[in-house]
């Protein structure tokens, strides 16, 4: 019977596997507040950050919320406001919760040499756009200038002359909508800063901002004014098996959804999309979904990515690591090329090029347009 009862007592004690953010951070001495939803000035960043940091120590295997709105006003570092390192077989499930973070040009969620961490159930929006929207008044094509008239809701264009980007780099670009839809004779067209008064001038020898190009746009049309730059909004850095699942990003200066150096990696049923119920046309910034220096075995399905400021999809796997010695016998020496993982037994095949007579070599690639923002 005691032998029981010390079986009862121990079992009492073994901590919860789900750890509900919005009822159990105070009571198990997480942090001081719970997160409540549908506080616009209770800063959630440093709340979930604590519930995460306390999983890994007790054997907590699922975070989750009460359904509503969450918002992140401070930032972790000057990269992001949410920093997952080095977490482990975790899944945060927010049940179709919208969160909004504070500062556009600096990152929402970075998950860095994550492993097993399944991200489900959850919107991803800035506060403050890293975009905005004018109405052309006019159009100047020999001075390729528009004069505009702010839209209600959207920031002033020099709203962004110092730059959002967290360690600079920005680029200024936009794009000439009409009916809702990117006309067809100008694409990406940089813009000449810092904005002054009611006038945007492009510059650039782009083929999109050419006095023919300009002269295309017409009063009425909407120019949608970006700054791009600053590290993505949802990124994972050389994670391995992890997940993002019914998850749907609304904005940022950056990519939506980047996971260089990604292995086992699935992105499953993510929206990169306007937000619905606005008037804003464009989604992200840079690219949608954009697996970079990716390892083996990553899976991409079941995506909608609309109306991003460059590419929807990306996918790239360069070269490991380059050869900088003769082999010898069973050994080669290599220099890194990326941070890619090698790990025991992996094959590899190796690529040694040979030179060919001028007359027999052919040039296959050319230098082509800026692409235009995806409709």
């Amino acid at each position: 019977m005691r032998t029981i009862f010390l079986a009862l007592l121990a079992a009492g004690l073994a901590p919860a596997q789900t750890l509900n953010l919005s009822h159990d951070l105070v009571s198990n001495g997480i942090a001081s507040a719970n997160m409540t939803p549908n506080q616009p000035a209770l800063d959630s960043r440093p709340l979930i950050e604590a519930a995460i940091a306390y999983s890994q120590k007790n054997g907590v295997t699922t975070i989750t919320a009460d359904p509503g709105a969450y918002y992140f006003l401070t930032l972790h570092s000057n990269l992001t406001h949410v920093l997952l390192s080095t977490v482990s077989n975790l899944t945060i499930d927010l049940q179709n919760s919208d969160l909004y973070f504070e500062m556009p040009g600096h990152g929402a969620i970075l998950c860095e040499s994550c492993t097993g961490v399944t991200f489900q159930n959850f919107t991803v929006d800035y506060i403050n756009l890293p975009f905005t929207q004018v109405t052309v008044t006019s159009v100047n094509s020999a001075n390729r200038t528009i004069e505009f008239t702010p839209m209600d809701g959207y920031a002033q264009p020099s709203t962004f002359d110092n730059g959002l980007a967290a360690n600079g780099g920005d680029s200024f670009v936009g794009f000439i909508f009409r009916n809702g839809v990117p006309i067809t004779q100008t694409g990406r067209m940089p813009v000449n800063t810092p904005v002054t008064g009611s006038t945007i001038a492009f510059t650039g020898d782009d083929p999109w901002t050419t006095s023919g190009a300009v002269s295309a746009i017409q009063p009425g049309d909407i120019f949608v004014y970006t700054d791009r730059g600053g590290p993505h909004t949802f990124h994972f850095d050389n994670a391995v098996n992890c997940t993002v699942h019914n998850v749907a990003i609304y904005s940022g200066g950056g990519m939506g959804l980047s996971f260089p150096g990604g292995i086992n990696t699935t992105v499953d049923h993510v929206e990169i999309i306007p937000r619905p119920g606005t008037t804003r046309l464009i989604s992200t910034d840079a690219d949608g979904i954009h697996g970079t220096f990716a390892g083996p075995n990553n899976s991409i399905t079941n995506n909608i990515v609309k109306r991003t400021g460059d590419d929807a999809l990306a996918y790239d796997a360069p070269w490991v690591a380059t050869i900088s010695a003769n082999p010898n016998g069973s050994s080669i020496t290599v220099q890194r090329y990326s941070t890619v993982e090698l790990p025991i037994g992996a094959s590899l095949r190796s690529s040694i090029p040979t030179r060919k007579p001028s007359s027999e070599r052919r040039t296959w690639c050319r230098r082509r347009p800026r692409s235009r923002v995806r409709a």
